[in-house]
């Protein structure tokens, strides 16, 4: 999208340990969680080495400009190495951060740490997290488990086995 008024002149990234521009190292780790209803579980998490956005902004008005600023994540070719056409791209693109910010008149520089972004946690949900999240939106009630069929999370809080035959499973997740 454009704007008459505000014309970005340069963006580029620079990734915390690197002496290149626009080189982002991304990964894969694994959280394990010991879940009281199916087990062991691995969630996988994307995640990345610290970075900073650094943008140049324009603003050709003569008063202050608040503007949202959306960054995007795309690739530029596919697996062949063949160019993506920009219209490939658009389905493929991953929002990594959105924010506001008050451009001044004239050249604005915004450097902006991956840290802050607004669409990544710290620190991932766990399973259980999730769980005990969704036994509290639909109001769950752990006073209704069957006492024979019920067990117990790391916090104490009760949840009812859904599968008759479950095996219970104890212990921490294997490596």
């Amino acid at each position: 999208l454009e704007m008459d008024e505000v014309k970005v002149t340069e963006v580029n990234v620079k990734s915390i340990g690197h002496r290149s521009k626009n080189i982002l190292d991304t990964f894969f780790t694994l959280q394990k969680n010991h879940y009281t209803e199916i087990g062991c579980v691995k969630q996988p998490h994307l995640n990345s080495d610290p970075f900073l956005y650094n943008l140049k902004i324009v603003n050709k008005k003569k008063t202050d400009k608040t503007v949202n600023i959306r960054i995007f994540l795309a690739p530029i070719e596919d697996e062949n190495n063949k160019k993506l056409s920009l219209e490939e791209q658009r389905t493929l693109w991953t929002i990594m951060d959105r924010f506001t910010v008050a451009l001044h008149p004239g050249s604005n520089t915004i450097k902006r740490s991956s840290c802050l972004s607004s669409i990544t946690v710290e620190k991932p949900y766990t399973l259980d997290q999730i769980y005990k999240q969704i036994q509290r939106m639909f109001n769950l009630d752990s006073s209704e488990c069957n006492t024979s069929k019920q067990k117990c999370g790391d916090h104490g809080e009760c949840s009812p086995s859904c599968k008759p035959n479950e095996k219970e499973i104890s212990g921490d997740c294997p490596g």
